[in-house]
């Protein structure tokens, strides 16, 4: 979870678990490293 900037579009302040799906093809590990990525711009070191 992380807690939403001043500087998000909205819901400022507030607590957020992320989100994302799967993409046709993808495993459930390639998901979750690109969402981790994409969500909190950072790479996991182990899922």
């Amino acid at each position: 979870m992380h807690c939403r900037s001043k500087n998000c579009r909205d819901e400022q302040g507030c607590w957020d678990c992320g989100g994302g799906s799967m993409e046709f093809g993808e495993t459930f590990e390639e998901t979750v490293k690109r969402e981790v990525e994409e969500e909190y711009g950072v790479v996991p070191i182990e899922i």
